[in-house]
């Protein structure tokens, strides 16, 4: 019984210190890089049209869509997060800029309201062409940001027409009749 309990004991020993071995690869293995790629890689931006046009009776519709490549690609386990930047074409793109923080959204729509009132904030006048400048920032947990390319696209704007009521009434002390 000694003995059996010994051989027992002697092959699970055994076993247990062939099993905690590290793997070497032999002379003639390349060594692989576990890691992968080290980095994020900047996403490329591209625009649905350069040149853009926008209408107020087209309000509600996509006049601009944007998109970019993913920062992430070829990393396990990693997900970036976007923020697209927005600013008139002249100013730089991180002075005062209009921020979305799209989380891990890699596109980006505006109507021609959205668009029209963005043009408007950045001084193009109304009824008149300018440019913006869009950039994507992209950042992911344990890796260095990375940004994308400028791109600018050119905005012509609409003047908002003013639809007031029908009529306007007055009460009180204001009018001549003091209602």
């Amino acid at each position: 019984m000694k003995r059996l309990s010994f051989y027992m004991s002697l092959a699970a020993t055994i076993l247990a210190i062939s099993a905690c071995e590290e793997k070497l690869p032999s002379q003639g293995d390349e060594p692989k890089d576990p890691a992968g790629p080290t980095g994020l890689t900047a996403p490329v931006l591209g625009a649905s049209a350069q040149s853009v046009t926008l209408a107020e009776a087209n309000e509600d519709q996509t006049a601009l869509t944007l998109n970019w490549t993913d920062a992430v690609e070829g990393l396990e386990n990693a997900v970036a997060e976007y923020t697209l930047y927005v600013n008139a074409g002249a100013a730089d793109i991180f002075s005062e800029p209009e921020t979305y923080d799209l989380g891990i959204e890699k596109t980006k729509a505006f109507t021609n309201k959205e668009l029209n009132d963005l043009a408007l904030q950045f001084g193009i006048a109304e009824a008149a062409t300018g440019n913006l400048k869009f950039l994507v920032y992209a950042e992911a947990d344990g890796f260095e940001a990375v940004q994308s390319n400028e791109l600018s696209v050119s905005v012509t704007t609409y003047k908002e027409t003013f639809v007031g009521p029908a009529n306007l009434y007055m009460l009180g002390s204001a009018t001549d009749f003091g209602w």
